[in-house]
């Protein structure tokens, strides 16, 4: 009888899914400017690391443009995969692999043509800016249009998952085995921890619910009742090993919590009381889990973000 040989995740992982970054960079359009600070120090007696004066170089409406376009690739970033490493990195599912470079290019090309905006704009920004800033104002502040172009930078860059068969070199092949496991065992503690993050995700959106509902006096926005329909159907793309109590889970939310209109539950407090009770008990269903635990440390933001100019 042949011995069945287990199923590594590493593979698994490596076939159903890849590893993103996402990169962004900017310029601040501040600055601190150290004159100021020093009057504003000595006029008030204080120490010398008090206090500073900030700059706003610029109006910030005029870089709005650009702030959101990058905001809301970062929100679709985090949305669309699964925490995985420290350094930025995201489990992406193979299957969303299409969907996801299509929206960084569009994000590509909105961000191209808001930049050229700001740039054709940039001297009457200056201009602007003599005036609102008053004494304030030093035109040594403003760097050359070309070095700011060059500062608004949107990049991903995707990697393999780790698989611990890929591990081939002229070692001893004991000595080798046990380079393979550990690197089995990492991926299974991230992939776990990512799971756990997961889970905590799906908490918190049934929690936030329950407690606004619950609350007859409170008031709450439609995208109460829309992130989580939104996350039912992101759960079944994330869960890229199709666990069976995540998929159980999923269903429970969709039968339970979705097809609700804000506006009626505004409305019928009968109604309201109903969801906020279902609610209650998705949470306690979604916490008896025996995967669910809360992760070890607060999810980060997972972007990797290039330095703004020193203010």
């Amino acid at each position: 009888m042949t011995e069945e040989v287990p199923v590594k995740i590493s593979s698994i992982l490596s076939e159903k899914a890849m590893i993103v970054r996402l990169a962004t960079g900017s310029w601040s359009g501040r600055n601190t400017d150290k004159v100021a600070t020093e009057e504003l120090i000595e006029g008030k007696n204080a120490e010398k690391d008090a206090a500073s004066v900030t700059k706003s170089l610029i109006n910030k409406e005029h870089l709005k443009k650009i702030r959101e376009i990058v905001s809301d690739m970062k929100k679709y970033h985090n949305e669309q995969s699964l925490p995985w490493d420290n350094n930025g990195g995201r489990l992406l599912p193979s299957t969303e692999f299409n969907a996801y470079t299509m929206k960084f290019r569009e994000s590509q090309r909105e961000l191209s043509s808001a930049v050229e905006t700001f740039i054709q704009n940039y001297p009457s920004y200056i201009s602007e800016a003599e005036g609102r800033l008053g004494d304030l104002f030093d035109i040594q502040d403003y760097p050359q249009a070309a070095e700011i172009e060059g500062k608004f930078t949107l990049v991903s860059a995707f990697e393999k998952v780790p698989e611990a068969n890929d591990f081939r070199v002229d070692i001893p092949e004991h000595e080798q085995q046990k380079i393979r496991d550990q690197i089995e065992g990492r991926v299974e503690a991230k992939h776990a921890d990512s799971m756990k993050r997961l889970w905590t995700r799906m908490f918190k959106a049934v929690e936030h619910m329950n407690e606004r509902l619950s609350d007859s006096d409170a008031i709450f926005r439609n995208t109460l009742i829309e992130n989580v329909e939104q996350l039912v159907e992101i759960l079944p793309r994330l869960n890229v090993l199709e666990d069976p109590a995540l998929i159980e889970m999923t269903e429970e939310l969709r039968q339970s919590l979705c097809g609700y209109e804000p506006d009626d539950l505004r409305k019928n407090d009968v109604l309201r009381s109903e969801l906020a009770d279902k609610s209650k008990e998705v949470m306690e269903k979604i916490a008896a889990v025996g995967n669910f635990l809360e992760p070890s440390e607060p999810e980060h933001e997972v972007t990797v973000t290039a330095p703004e100019d020193e203010e």
